[in-house]
């Protein structure tokens, strides 16, 4: 009796782990899947569930909150009724060290490592292109969040879990972004059935690297598995500040033939052309240059006070901030503003999690 006992257990175990397998993650933009998101994002201050301006999570339960570190940053995790795993990161928080994570936005190279503290050196690939780049400070947040919620990842997959949304409000949008391309390469090596199959939100996200990254997130999301929802009416997408120049370019190009190209024209058509195109490309490469001086050097002068072991990155050559993901686009019409005007000095009004929730309730329902 106790053998068929034991025999009835293994095989319900074998059909649970099964079934947790089998699940898959569909493509595409899911409503309810966002909504449900939107919810959870809700939660994510320290007392969840008290005051929320959205309902709370309707399909998912709180299973993991993580301690807070590196710059202010925190992640929960979820599990939704289909067995499918969630981890929402925070966005930016009323402190120093939350606000100096958005303001070093020096981008390094999307490959390479870090030196964060001394016994921390985090090694990572975020892209498969040798000219991608990516934001330093949401790097860094990114970074020590993994020491937190890799452990707990692990356990959830040895249990059969293969499933996982990616998801962020904000700063938790841009961390968002690269901790989908930071897995997808941890993981790039093992089989597909020992890997998770991740679906990635990132909601009123800023920008998170340049194009070549960019580029790479999209192809490593693409058929619709990674999407940028952003409203119309919402500054911090628009973020951070970005400026092209001539390095930014693919190899060849037109611009690296100027002289041969003036050389045809007469004395004084040269010297014009010559003057024209100094002064149309001067100004970004200046721009380029004090952004890594006061977003990258001084910032994180700011940085070390409370982290005194981190040692300084080399930066990329790039400010070139390039949005990334399909676009789902939540246009602010007439009828959004008539409800959250906003006053002109309340810069966060189109930005909560609210605004959103009305928009695609209202878009996703026409």
């Amino acid at each position: 009796m106790k053998k068929s006992t034991v025999l009835i257990v293994l095989i319900a175990l074998a059909l649970i782990h099964s079934s947790l397998f089998s699940q898959k993650l569909k493509p595409g933009f899911d409503k309810e899947q966002y909504i449900e998101l939107l919810s959870q994002f809700a939660c994510q201050a320290d007392t969840p569930w008290v005051n929320l301006s959205v309902n709370k999570p309707m399909h998912s339960r709180l299973i993991f909150r993580s301690k807070t570190v590196g710059l202010a940053n925190r992640c929960d995790l979820w599990m939704n009724n289909d067995s499918i795993v969630t981890i929402d990161f925070r966005g930016t928080v009323g402190s120093t060290s939350s606000w100096l994570s958005n303001l070093y936005a020096a981008m390094v190279p999307a490959s390479g490592s870090i030196v964060l503290d001394s016994n921390f050196v985090f090694s990572y690939q975020l892209a498969d292109d040798s000219l991608a780049a990516v934001h330093t400070g949401w790097l860094i947040s990114m970074a020590f969040l993994t020491r937190e919620v890799q452990p707990k990842l692990d356990s959830l997959k040895t249990l059969g879990y293969r499933n996982l949304i990616i998801a962020g409000h904000s700063q938790g949008g841009a961390i968002s972004f690269l901790f989908t391309s930071w897995l997808h390469y941890k993981e790039e090596s093992l089989s597909l059935s020992n890997r998770w199959t991740t679906k990635t939100y990132c909601s009123a996200a800023p920008k998170p690297g340049n194009l070549y990254y960019a580029y790479d997130y999209d192809y490593i999301t693409n058929g619709g598995f990674g999407f940028n929802v952003v409203s119309t009416a919402d500054w911090v997408p628009q973020t951070p500040f970005s400026c092209q120049t001539l390095d930014d370019y693919n190899v060849p190009n037109p611009f690296l033939y100027t002289d041969a190209f003036f050389s045809k024209a007469s004395f004084f058509q040269r010297i014009f052309l010559k003057k024209a195109f100094r002064d149309i490309t001067s100004p970004s490469i200046k721009s380029r240059d004090k952004n890594q001086r006061y977003l990258g050097h001084e910032v994180f002068k700011l940085i070390r006070k409370s982290h005194p072991n981190m040692i300084e990155p080399k930066y990329a050559n790039t400010t070139d901030f390039s949005r990334a993901g399909s676009t789902i686009v939540l246009k602010a019409d007439k009828a959004y503003h008539e409800i959250f005007k906003g006053a002109p000095k309340d810069i966060w009004a189109h930005h909560l999690i609210k605004p959103y929730l009305w928009l695609v309730l209202r878009q996703y329902s026409m």
